[in-house]
C-alpha cells in the first residue's frame, strides 16, 4: 500500500481498501492534530479536508455493515427481531 505524507502523519492513498478500524484510527489521529493547534492553518486544512475522505469511508462501512445485518435479521424469526434502530 503506497502512502502520502502530510504534517508528519502518513495517509494511505487507498482510503476505500481500508477497514473501518483503520479508517476510524486514522480519522481519531487526525482530529487529535487538528485539536492540538500544533500545526498551522494551511496545514490544518489540507489534513481536514483528508479526515472528510476518512469519515465518508467510514460511513460507509458502517452503511454496509448495517444492511448487512439487516439481510441477516429479515430471515429471523419475528420474536427475535431487534427493533428499528434508526433513532440512536
Amino acid at each position: 500500500m503506497h502512502k502520502m505524507r502530510e504534517s508528519n502523519m502518513e495517509f494511505s492513498d487507498n482510503i476505500e481498501s481500508l477497514s473501518f478500524e483503520k479508517a476510524l484510527r486514522t480519522l481519531e489521529d487526525i482530529v487529535a492534530r487538528i485539536s492540538s493547534g500544533d500545526c498551522e492553518l494551511d496545514e490544518m486544512i489540507k489534513i481536514y479536508e483528508i479526515g472528510i475522505k476518512y469519515l465518508d469511508q467510514c460511513k460507509k462501512k458502517l452503511a454496509e455493515a448495517e444492511t448487512k445485518v439487516q439481510i441477516i435479521g429479515k430471515d429471523l424469526p419475528q420474536s427475535l427481531q431487534t427493533e428499528d434502530t434508526d433513532g440512536l
